[in-house]
């Protein structure tokens, strides 16, 4: 099949359909995946291979290049705020002068200067490096261009990633704002998506948290983004489940749940670990495998996923000097403001090669690379309980390692506490069965009624309370919603086939989103057990009938502290 003379040919894989056309030596075409020969590709731009880019990049001076935020002086309370130096430098003067009168002398060039100088080391970097580069060392050496061209190249970032970079909070520590604010400018409209319906060359990265299933998922995700192009769902946070867990039985697991909730067209599963950089050349060769000259790649996902810092590890596994381009992440939900492109030419071959060894950062032509991967503003899904947490307490209920299973018997009248987001009673049954925990907080057992009397006292605000988090003063205990029953009279009963099988292996799992989930087992055959579930405002809570590790027990039962 010959389009222009009889050299230049259409490679066509097993899923390429649409033919192009051609008129006036201007290649049109509508994509549904065909391999173009290099002759045709290296004579089109890549202006004409990809819609026009009206969305923020890093290379766009007027975004923040952490977050997507739009850069602005006037609310500090708000994303991209740079600090104003010259009311900066009038604040600082008129500190200094606390018991003079003010007066309308303008500063003297010098004093501007003394000004500058006396600013925090941090200040002076973050905020104006190079503007004020050679003011800040004129008296001390001499700037040559090359060092000169090196700070030029150093990117300025706003207040609220500097904080979250170096501080590992929204606000600093002098702000009077409250210390739940990092909620502030997260959305939970997930309708924004709908535009990759229209994309027609495009990979797909949906994000998920493998502790926090199915809370960390998009429902009915096939609906939003259409079928059009091929969906990649990554598994993320691998590195804290329990070790030995087998791989192709989460994969069969993730799929099966995931159509449950509307999402059936997935190209593969990986199971990743982002922040360890454990499988991320597989993910990248997957996404070589099925990229194109001119495809974009988008990732999605909710909140605290880890979307950014899966942009960070494709960085440290395959470019050098990767910090120059890394983006904000943080333990913190929604660090992404808006859209935030990065040029596909920035991770070189990362995500492999074009037909005939053609690199996909190949700039013919010195045409500009429109090309992107993009990451998208996390979605909030409002039943995700680490909503209710200020920054502080969120550093509770967010494991560091692998989270380590504990298995308790748990015995009829007994009421297992996760701090104060969540609960579970043993409220009927004959006999005692078996509970294993996974979660980072610190789960305890008592009795019902000793259960009551702790959310009593965190209900009427007692600062000495018990149940931790929430934690903070009177205030802060106010603010927080009361704990009620999400779910009454859950009755577990054992399955026959499994429990003949093995009596170690779990029936369901009880999940609290983004604080941990236990799994029930040890019920015999013929028997019933009743429960009740409690979380915050009744939010949270997921029942799933298939365990997600239902071998997690191995015999040791853990004592009742």
């Amino acid at each position: 099949m010959n389009l222009v003379k009889n050299h230049n040919k259409i490679f066509r894989s097993k899923c390429f359909y649409v033919l192009p056309t051609i008129n006036n030596n201007s290649y049109h075409f509508i994509r549904k995946r065909y391999f173009y020969s290099t002759t045709i590709l290296n004579n089109l731009s890549t202006k004409q291979l990809s819609s026009d880019i009206s969305i923020p990049t890093i290379e766009n001076k007027d975004y923040c290049p952490g977050c997507g935020a739009k850069f602005q002086n006037e609310d500090s309370s708000k994303p991209g705020y740079l600090i104003n130096l010259s009311s900066f430098i009038t604040c600082s003067s008129t500190n200094k002068k606390n018991n003079e009168k003010s007066n309308d002398k303008k500063m003297s060039k010098e004093e501007i200067e003394d000004a500058i100088n006396n600013l925090p080391e941090d200040i002076k970097k973050l905020m104006y490096p190079f503007k004020y580069s050679s003011t800040f060392t004129r008296k001390e050496t001499k700037i040559d261009d090359s060092n000169l061209k090196e700070r030029e190249k150093e990117r300025i970032f706003c207040q609220r990633c500097y904080n979250l970079k170096y501080h590992n909070k929204i606000k600093s520590s002098s702000s009077s704002s409250s210390s739940s604010s990092w909620q502030e400018n997260l959305t939970m409209d997930k309708s924004f998506l709908n535009f990759l319906q229209k994309k027609k060359n495009s990979i797909i990265l949906t994000i998920i948290d493998i502790i926090d299933f199915p809370g960390s998922l998009i429902k009915n995700l096939d609906n939003l983004i259409g079928k059009n192009n091929p969906n990649i769902l990554i598994a993320n946070k691998i590195d804290l489940l329990p070790k030995n867990f087998d791989e192709d039985m989460i994969k069969i697991w993730l799929k099966n749940s995931c159509s449950e909730y509307g999402i059936k067209n997935i190209h593969k599963i990986f199971l990743c670990s982002a922040k360890k950089n454990w499988m991320i050349k597989d993910l990248c060769n997957e996404i070589s495998k099925i990229k194109y000259y001119n495809d974009n790649i988008y990732l999605i996902g909710n909140t605290n996923v880890g979307k950014s810092e899966l942009i960070n590890s494709f960085l440290r596994t395959y470019v050098h000097n990767s910090k120059k381009y890394e983006v904000t992440s943080s333990h913190i939900p929604g660090t992404t403001i808006n859209m935030l492109g990065l040029p596909l030419n920035i991770f070189g071959d990362t995500f492999g090669k074009s037909i005939k060894g053609m690199l996909f950062n190949n700039n013919n032509n010195n045409q500009e690379d429109h090309r992107f991967l993009f990451d998208t503003p996390g979605i909030v899904n409002e039943n995700q309980l680490f909503h209710f947490l200020d920054q502080e307490e969120l550093k509770m209920i967010i494991p560091q390692k692998s989270i380590r299973p504990l298995t308790y018997v748990f015995k009829p009248g007994k009421s297992l506490l996760f701090g104060g987001l969540g609960r579970i009673d043993y409220k009927m049954g004959e006999k005692p069965i078996r509970i294993t925990v996974f979660s980072g907080l610190d789960s305890h057992i008592t009795s019902i009624e000793k259960a009551d009397k702790f959310y009593k006292q965190l209900s009427s605000n007692e600062q000495n309370h018990f149940l931790k988090p929430p934690i903070g003063s009177i205030e802060r205990l106010k603010k927080f919603p009361e704990i009620i029953k999400s779910i009454k009279d859950l009755k577990v009963v054992s399955n026959e086939e499994l429990y003949i099988k093995t009596k170690k292996v779990s029936i369901l799992d009880i999940v609290w989103s983004g604080v941990g989930w236990c799994s029930i087992g040890g019920v015999k055959i013929g028997e019933t057990a009743i429960f009740d579930v409690w979380s915050p405002d009744g939010k949270g809570v997921y029942v799933r009938n298939v365990p997600l590790l239902p071998y997690e027990f191995h015999g040791k039962i853990e004592k009742i502290k």
